[in-house]
């Protein structure tokens, strides 16, 4: 298991030399500000390595400090990748990881990764925070472009800058397990809270 995510990785490192621009000729790209239809997917752990065995992938987060995502082990954690200036998605992703929260009722890390290094660091990362009134289980980090782009092919998140430095990205919420696998992804904006809520747990209760 943990070789075939090794594998993986190593292939995904070894393409990040060519052009971010490959992968998003071949993919779906949703801008910042679109309301598109929501899809849910559950994946299997069977064949899964963990996120948190990655090594490499170094963030600063809202606070100053160094963090990675080692940090979540032991963890339930949602994942998902924005950025601060984001006028509808981003915030509309954690309005939606709020309610998701309040309808599982158990204890979750989340862990938002900005696409924006030129423009996001600790003070406009905790003002983000703040305005959503998140609690301190709520992590913003950011890193170099280089981070970025690996951490986006790990998580299969694909993205473009614009040229007014905003960003078009697809709208992704990762759930991880207490190992760092990948459990569900929910991709779009309208989601179904209590269902969403229901999967999940009935998944998490498969990985107890």
């Amino acid at each position: 298991m943990k070789s075939y995510f090794t594998s993986i990785l190593l292939s995904l490192l070894v393409l990040i030399s060519c052009s971010q621009e490959h992968k998003h000729e071949g993919k779906k790209e949703d801008s910042c500000c679109k309301n598109e239809t929501t899809h849910s997917k559950e994946k299997s752990t069977d064949d899964q390595g963990s996120f948190y065995d990655i090594s490499g992938l170094t963030y600063t987060n809202h606070l100053g400090k160094a963090q990675s995502l080692s940090d979540m082990k032991g963890k339930y954690v949602f994942v998902s990748m924005i950025f601060t200036q984001c006028k509808y998605a981003c915030p509309k992703i954690a309005e939606n990881i709020q309610a998701l929260e309040s309808a599982l009722n158990k204890p979750f890390q989340v862990v938002l990764i900005s696409f924006d290094p030129k423009r996001d660091n600790p003070q406009t990362m905790s003002a983000f925070l703040n305005e959503k009134k998140a609690g301190k289980n709520w992590t913003v980090m950011t890193s170099t472009d280089d981070i970025i782009r690996k951490s986006s092919m790990l998580f299969d998140i694909s993205f473009k800058e614009l040229e007014n430095g905003d960003f078009s990205h697809e709208n992704v919420i990762i759930v991880l397990d207490k190992q760092g696998r990948e459990i569900k992804r929910i991709e779009g904006l309208n989601i179904n809270v209590q269902q969403e809520a229901t999967e999940i747990l009935d998944l998490l209760g498969k990985e107890a």
